[in-house]
């Protein structure tokens, strides 16, 4: 059985760096701060409903996109994550490719934390 859908700061990255856009872009579309869409990101805060679809709106997406659920390829983010980051790279888009691979090392690091307690 398939858990309930979850905004995800993942998906909203990716569609936000698909959009060639940095987070400062973003906010500036959306009207909100550029620490929030950090937030968002990050999964430290989740939106609110209409927060939700003025991000759609501004990235030109539908607002079920920005969703998962927790059996979506959790486990597979990382690997997404330098995939995407390629991808950007090769159009030249550098910097969002290094903020990208610097977010797959830091869930690696998270995992092998959390690992390296479930051993302890």
């Amino acid at each position: 059985m398939r858990g309930p859908a979850t905004f995800s700061g993942r998906r909203l990255q990716e569609i936000r760096l698909r959009r060639g856009l940095t987070q400062s872009q973003l906010a500036r579309r959306a009207e909100v701060g550029e620490k929030q869409i950090v937030r968002w990101e990050n999964d430290q805060h989740v939106p609110r409903a209409d927060a939700v679809g003025v991000l759609a709106s501004a990235l030109e997406v539908d607002v079920g996109d920005f969703y998962e659920r927790a059996d979506d390829g959790e486990e597979d983010e990382e690997s997404d994550l330098v995939r995407l980051a390629a991808e950007l790279e090769a159009r030249g888009q550098l910097d969002m490719a290094d903020e990208l691979r610097a977010r797959a090392k830091r869930i690696a690091a998270g995992r092998r934390r959390v690992r390296a307690r479930a051993g302890a």
